[in-house]
């Protein structure tokens, strides 16, 4: 049965987990106690104003149905965006916006894996290298959250991590999201609201600090 924490509680056993995605489950544990309890509330906040947005998202604004990959592609300008706002932040804000960037990699890649990728396999033969680019995106997360905020290591790190997301981008867009309009639009549409519906319950999750729903396998794309 799913268990829930609330609190302090919740939110270490989210950074555990967060952590352990990014293949360096004891890089976040190198941050002071002081540090880690301070960003606790600020973690929550964010997921709870994020969560009660989320529901619409699968929708343009006129209200039609947004294909899997415009929502697909809207998470990547997001991760942009944040990525320029790091770069922008002073040190004691940084750590912050390194979460965000952690936890919508997260959630973005692990909707694609299960949901995304299966799907366009019929119509695409990039899927493979795709999830070869998630791995190393996953494992230079790891080493980004491993570093201090003020940490002298910490811009080229984190500009590694940018390029590599980036191109990941550029070729997803450019590649597969072409690939995947052979699928038909009703199709996109479909699966664009299933990916809406996970990413919903991914963040319901995260702000519940509930491992196993957050992990919990999603059904099969039809």
């Amino acid at each position: 049965m799913p268990f829930s924490l609330s609190g302090c509680m919740a939110m270490a056993v989210l950074r555990r987990r967060v952590c352990a995605w990014s293949c360096n489950g004891d890089a976040a544990q190198r941050r002071p106690p002081a540090a880690r309890a301070a960003a606790m509330p600020r973690r929550r906040d964010r997921w709870h104003s994020r969560c009660s947005a989320v529901a619409g998202a699968a929708h343009h604004p006129g209200g039609a149905l947004m294909k899997a990959t415009d929502l697909l592609r809207q998470d990547h300008e997001r991760v942009s965006d944040l990525f320029r706002q790091c770069e922008q932040s002073a040190a004691d804000e940084r750590r912050s916006t390194l979460e965000q960037i952690a936890d919508e990699l997260q959630i973005h890649t692990q909707v694609e894996e299960e949901l995304f990728y299966p799907a366009v396999q019929q119509v695409s033969g990039r899927v493979e290298d795709a999830r070869a680019s998630h791995e190393h995106v996953r494992r230079l997360v790891g080493e980004v959250e491993g570093l201090d905020p003020g940490s002298a290591d910490l811009a080229g790190r984190l500009a590694t991590l940018k390029g590599a997301v980036m191109a990941h981008v550029t070729e997803e867009e450019g590649g597969m999201f072409l690939d995947a309009a052979r699928l038909g639009p009703d199709a996109l549409e479909h699966l664009g609201a299933q990916i809406a519906e996970r990413k919903q319950t991914l963040k319901s999750a995260l702000l519940q600090g509930d491992r196993r729903a957050a992990t919990r396998a999603a059904p099969k794309a039809a």
